[in-house]
């Protein structure tokens, strides 16, 4: 398991494909991270579905995610930090200029300078790990067993650091908490 930061939403950071997003759009669409596939490359093939989305929430300007890694392969290149960036890949249903509003898609009809695109109306379909993403802000870290449980459960259920041959008590505790969350 590991979490990170999919996507911010920041003036300063427009992506290498030359597309922007705007902060009314991430709220929704975070909510479409959990169940979504994790991918290597934006592969289309089957053999390249690593895992899945556990939790996608709009905090601090930007995108967490929380996902599950299938392949141990690739969870200790990203335990070791070989591995550190991830990517989105999505459908937007418009295109738009930043500074005139305009369609540019699928034809920029605008002539703005100092401009780049903004994409509106997303549809997630995957989150892949990759070695260079379209943002620099979209890092992955890992996390440990409790500190990933911690993100998923709400601030009154917050679990310490356990070993569970040491505190057994402790361990089941937190099934307990966990089995009521789902």
């Amino acid at each position: 398991i590991f979490g990170g930061t999919a996507v911010v939403n920041d003036a300063q950071e427009i992506g290498k494909n030359g597309w922007g997003v705007e902060d009314a759009e991430l709220d929704s669409f975070s909510k479409q991270f959990p169940g979504s596939q994790l991918r290597v490359d934006h592969s289309k093939s089957a053999r390249d579905i690593i895992g899945k989305l556990h939790q996608g929430s709009y905090k601090d300007g930007g995108i967490k995610f929380v996902a599950e890694l299938g392949d141990k392969a690739l969870a200790e290149k990203v335990q070791n930090g070989y591995i550190t960036h991830v990517s989105i890949c999505a459908n937007a249903s418009k295109v738009v200029c930043s500074v005139c509003g305009k369609d540019t898609r699928p034809k920029r009809t605008c002539a703005c300078e100092k401009s780049h695109e903004l994409i509106r109306g997303l549809k997630l379909k995957e989150l892949s790990l990759v070695a260079e993403p379209a943002f620099d802000s979209a890092k992955i870290v890992p996390m440990s067993f409790s500190a990933a449980l911690n993100e998923a459960l709400s601030e009154e259920d917050k679990v310490e650091e356990v070993k569970a041959e040491s505190k057994p008590d402790k361990v089941e505790n937190m099934s307990e908490k966990v089995e009521a969350k789902i």
